[in-house]
């Protein structure tokens, strides 16, 4: 598993190197969507979510639906809105992805994070308990693992907590 640089500066170093080498990339060949792509992963972990906004975006645009990138983008994308306050942009986001791609853990659980940040405990709780019921899928993606079961189950237990009913708290914990 590769966790990255500990230190912050050694990591914020890294980055504007990754982003230096990436800009160069993409001049080369301008309008690439992996490119773009990395360049939002970059401004993703930066935290800065114009800019990730904007290069994911572009990337999607000039994305086929079966590209290896496309489940991720639509997660990346919502994501992005979802922390510059915009939950139905966010929505709409998971939803685009999940026409797509109707089992993707990643958006179903992002789907459940925006939603229960909206007051939907109800909705969030319906895509959390989707994402229980999945596979995990036999090929490479860059996911959390967690979302299979962990953090999904602490996020279910809080809900349960939350409407009075501890032994499914227990359950989920």
């Amino acid at each position: 598993r590769h966790t990255g640089y500990a230190d912050s500066a050694t990591r914020a170093r890294k980055l504007g190197r990754d982003e230096a080498i990436l800009r160069a990339e993409l001049e080369a060949r301008p309008g690439d969507p992996f490119v773009l792509f990395n360049l939002g992963a970059v401004a993703v972990e930066r935290e800065d979510w114009p800019a990730a906004l904007g290069h994911l975006a572009a990337s999607l645009a000039a994305s086929a639906p079966s590209d290896s990138i496309t489940r991720k983008l639509h997660a990346l994308i919502a994501r992005a809105h979802q922390q510059l306050g915009d939950p139905d942009a966010a929505l709409a986001a998971c939803r685009a992805g999940l026409a797509a791609c109707p089992d993707d853990a990643e958006l179903l659980f992002r789907e459940g994070v925006v939603r229960r940040h909206a007051g939907d405990a109800a909705g969030a709780e319906a895509c959390w308990r989707r994402v229980l019921g999945l596979r995990r899928p036999e090929e490479f993606a860059s996911v959390d693992e967690g979302i299979y079961g962990h953090l999904t189950r602490r996020n279910l237990a809080v809900l349960a907590a939350e409407r009075g009913d501890p032994a499914e708290a227990a359950a989920h914990w």
